[in-house]
Order: C-alpha cells, then structure tokens, then sequence
C-alpha cells in the first residue's frame, strides 16, 4: 500500500499593518529539548544540579512551573509551539499521515519572515526529519541525533555567521534517550533515569555552549531565549517504564523559561498556561500583531506581573484523535481508545482527583460518573472539533526507511490510522511531491 506523509502549511494574504523598527525588535533562540521533565532542572545527583545551565536559565528569567504541552508525544508537540494552535491528530485515509499544521494557520517563523526577520532552525533527531517537507524556516540544518558536539556545531556555525538581526533561531534536539536504551539498563527503572540524567547533563553543556557563542557575539542583551519542550517523559510512575506517548502529568508537564534581557529576572509563574502559548507571546514581545486563528494566549501580562489576571483555561492535548485529555487545576480526564483494533472500541478512560492525588494513581472514571459527565461532553466536543480541520493535506510519502525509524522508536503505532476510523479521506499528494528521507547519520 502507498503510504504518505501529508503536512499543510497557508501563508495568509491579508494587509500588514505597519511594522515597528526593526533595531526595537529583539531576536529570538528556541530551545527545545525532546523528552525533558519539568522537573529536572532542580533535581541534583550526589549534591549537585543534573542541569545547571537550565537551572540557571530559569533562575535568569521566568519560569512557569505549570505548563503543559499541547500533545503527549513530538511532532503534534512541535507544531502546536510553532503554529500556537491545538495540533491535528493522525488521520485515517487512504494513506497513513501526519498532519501537521491546520489548514488556514500561519506558522510563526513564517510569520516572523514576513516582518523582515531571518529565521533558521537546527533539527537534530530522526523524527523530526518530516519537517522537510514543508519550508517552514528560510534555512534548516537537519541531522541524526548526533552529539552535543553536533548540536552545539550547528547552532554555533550560523550564529557565527553574523545572522541578520533581527532574528528567530528555532534548536530542536531530540529524544534524551530512546525508551528502549532506558528500560533495557540492566539496573532497571532507577538505572534508566540515572541513563536519562547523564544524558540531560550531557546537553545542558550543549546549552552552556551556545548561550557562550551569543555573549561572544554581543548578543545577549538584545536576545529572548526561551527553554521548553514539546513533551515530557513517564518515570515508570504508572507502571509503564521509562516511556513518553501517554497523558500523564508526568509526560505532560514540560519546562518553559522566558528569559528577557528587557523583561522581568528571577520570577516564577504557578497559574497554568500551555505550550500553545509560546507562539503569540513571541509575536507581541517582537511588536508583531497576534493571527487572530491562534488557540494560544500571549503570556505578556503574567510575564510582567506573576500574578497578573489570568483566564483558568481547561488545559487539551492528544496522542491521536481517539486519545486526549483534558486538565484542570483539580482534575484530569482523559479519554483514551486501547482497543487492538479500529473496530473494537475498547476504551481505556481515566479521571483523577488531582487535589488528593496529584500522582494519577487512582481512576475514578468509572466510581463517578457524577464527576466524569461534563467534562467528557466537554472533551468529546474538543476532539470531534480537532478533526474537523483535517481535511485538504498536501505532502510526500514516506521512505521504507523513515518508516522503519518510526517502528523501531514506538511512534509508529501512535501514528497509526486506527485510532481515527471516521476521519475524512485526506487529498492524495500532487504528483511530484517529495519523498520523506530517511535521517541523516
């Protein structure tokens, strides 16, 4: 069977309003670093910090120590951050897919190079390889998993290049750890996470260095950087291993720093906020207007203020378009089809009392339905409303070796069409369209 990636990005036509100087705007780094709990940027092994770059970053800046990401695994994690909208889940057609952008969005570096900015970004992980498709950046480096070394390389090389200011440099370095290399260690669960420490320590020099490489070139105090993740990591908390792709605070739960040479140092922000966020806080910090289809709240006024009036939003995110969540201060619902096959709806639902059970250790979904009703109507109305958008893709097919990857990295199976068996058939790609390679070394 042929077997397709489709990915859609629209760049809108509408008239700008006028742009503010360019030497008012400041340039910005993204870094996003795949799988990284929220909590390891305080957690210490044998008296010292495993992260102490990122330690110090959040300490520099603001950090919101509730958010959460948009989707429980990478690529609909990374484009919910881009994009400041909800992501599509994988779709049922006639070809496996990973929509990526809704139809009608504007992504932000798109954006941003409509304003006059330069954008680049480093891709450095096997998955993420499917961004090629869509010329989202005006220049990307795309690479294996690599080394500290390589990611560093990458990011260094451009910014030596003396980039156009003003700029959006976007650094995506995948995975910590394959969930496979973690729950293989011989020492078991504890082993994996001292594995997965090692290698967060590892990186966090990768980020010492390009912080160094933007001071060296002057650039610090006219820089925003930003530190977060598209998705966290489960710690064998519920009893599934080392493991990422479920919707567990746990996996949830990602870093998020704003450090703002101009803006407030040292605060910490508690209300809940989401990675759907990040996209129309840039655009406001860089005077550019918000696109009115963003899901995302700029997060302006709690950068100014911690407690600043914030809406208590219900926190969405999905695996697919039959597994979601919905979260609030107080509790968690998550719906969630496990049957071994589309026509076997066998459902796996859960609702926490996050007020005494903060840890997601006790379902009530079935011993309230008092509690589960409204919020399942609610949450039920989200997905079926998600999909609705998921229809007109353009994009390429999928390389036997792209494939393979997604096997052996257990995304594949997140991927797969069952869990969406209503869904629209998408448009078959034009002819010519490009086929997705397999990583680099």
């Amino acid at each position: 069977m042929h077997r397709t990636f489709l990915l859609f990005v629209v760049i809108g036509c509408a008239p700008e309003p006028p742009r503010p100087a360019l030497d008012a705007r400041p340039n910005f780094i993204v870094i996003d670093i795949d799988s990284l709990r929220a909590d390891r940027l305080d957690a210490t092994r044998d008296g010292a910090l495993v992260a102490p770059t990122l330690h110090a970053l959040a300490a520099s800046g603001v950090s919101f120590t509730q958010a959460w990401s948009a989707s429980g695994w990478t690529i609909p994690g990374i484009t919910a951050i881009l994009s400041g909208r909800h992501p599509l889940p994988p779709t049922l057609g006639g070809h496996e897919i990973v929509p990526v952008f809704r139809k009608g969005s504007r992504t932000l570096p798109e954006i941003f190079a409509a304003y006059d900015y330069q954008t680049h970004a480093v891709w450095r992980g096997g998955e993420t390889d499917v961004f090629r498709s869509v010329p989202l950046f005006q220049s990307s480096r795309f690479g294996g998993e690599g080394t500290r070394d390589a990611l560093v390389g990458d990011a260094t090389a451009w910014l030596r290049e003396a980039p156009r200011a003003p700029f959006f440099l976007w650094i995506h370095q995948y995975n910590l750890a394959h969930q496979e290399e973690l729950n293989g260690r011989p020492g078991g669960t504890a082993d994996g996470i001292l594995r997965y420490d090692e290698l967060l320590t590892h990186y966090d020099g990768a980020v010492a260095d390009i912080l160094a490489e933007v001071a060296r070139a002057g650039l610090t105090e006219s820089t925003v950087i930003v530190l977060t993740s598209d998705h966290g990591m489960d710690f064998g908390e519920h009893g599934e291993g080392l493991t990422v792709s479920n919707l567990y605070d746990s996996n949830l739960r990602v870093p998020l720093v704003v450090v703002d040479p101009k803006g407030t140092k040292g605060r910490v922000v508690t209300r809940m906020v989401s990675t759907i966020d990040i996209a129309p806080t840039l655009l406001e910090r860089a005077g550019i207007p918000v696109d009115g289809v963003m899901d995302g709240l700029s997060l302006a006024p709690l950068l100014a203020d911690p407690d600043a009036a914030w809406p208590e939003r219900e926190i969405y995110s999905l695996i697919n378009a039959r597994t979601a969540s919905l979260r609030t201060p107080g509790y968690k619902l998550i719906l969630k089809h496990c049957g071994p096959s589309p026509h076997e709806d066998q459902r796996c639902d859960a609702y926490f009392d996050l007020t005494t059970d903060p840890g997601e250790t006790r379902n009530l979904f079935h011993a309230r339905p008092d509690l589960v009703a409204a919020p399942k109507e609610r949450l039920a109305a989200w997905q079926e409303a998600q999909l609705q958008g998921a229809d007109g893709w353009i994009g390429g097919a999928v390389g036997a070796d792209a494939k393979r990857f997604f096997q052996e990295h257990g995304y594949w199976e997140t991927m797969q069409p069952d869990s969406t068996p209503d869904a629209r058939e998408p448009v078959p790609p034009p002819p010519g369209s490009p086929v997705l390679a397999p990583p680099l070394p």
